[in-house]
């Protein structure tokens, strides 16, 4: 549990496998994190951190697997939407 806050979470991927534009971009992480857990994403340039990141962000849609928050299944219930914003120069 968080000293600070004093609030419990839990996030458990489970077999997450991320594919865009027909590139598997990983697949296959699992772990879980809890309150107060320190966690480091490391790795080369261009593996797939900032993607992982995205999707327990619910931001960037998982092809299979779940995501777990406290126990509730995210990735079944997030609805995507694709959104291309103009270019400013």
């Amino acid at each position: 549990m968080s000293k600070k806050w004093g609030v419990k979470m839990e996030i458990k991927m489970n077999s997450i496998s991320v594919v865009i534009k027909g590139k598997r971009i990983f697949s296959n992480i699992t772990d879980t994190m809890n309150s107060g857990d320190m966690v480091a994403l490391t790795g080369s340039s261009g593996c797939g951190k900032t993607t992982l990141l995205n999707c327990l962000g619910l931001i960037q849609p998982i092809e299979s697997g779940s995501i777990l928050i406290n126990g509730k299944d995210t990735s079944k219930s997030v609805s995507y939407t694709h959104l291309t914003l103009p270019t400013i120069l």
